[in-house]
């Protein structure tokens, strides 16, 4: 607060937001994946139901994201942050390629190292 200032952070957390949304829209809008939750601030968590989602979560970290896997059940978990906002559109890109990339069998099942579980 003391750096940005009660306007700025208000600014900054509209930016990220915003950026949450585009996310979230851009994951709807890929079949078979389903947002999980309904986080209201920087969080976004999605699955898919017959898609396996460690494949996807493997294929984004080769894109050079840094996503984490939940279990409980399968997700991969993003937190938007200030440096997140300029790359929505890029990341929502990077998850459709991803899609298909395990789609067509370019991508294998991820290990289960670096996971998280309830």
């Amino acid at each position: 607060m003391r750096f940005l200032g009660e306007e700025g952070y208000v600014d900054m957390a509209r930016d990220i937001m915003r950026a949450r949304d585009m996310v979230v829209d851009g994951i709807r809008s890929i079949e078979g994946l389903e947002i999980r939750g309904d986080a209201p601030l920087s969080i976004v968590s999605f699955g898919a139901k017959e898609l396996d989602i460690r494949a996807v979560a493997g294929a984004l970290q080769a894109r050079g994201w840094l996503p984490n896997v939940w279990e409980g059940p399968p997700s991969v978990h993003v937190r938007i942050q200030p440096s997140h906002v300029a790359l929505a559109e890029e990341f929502v890109e990077d998850v459709r390629g991803a899609v298909e990339e395990v789609r067509s069998g370019q991508v294998a099942t991820a290990e289960r190292t670096g996971m998280y579980a309830d």
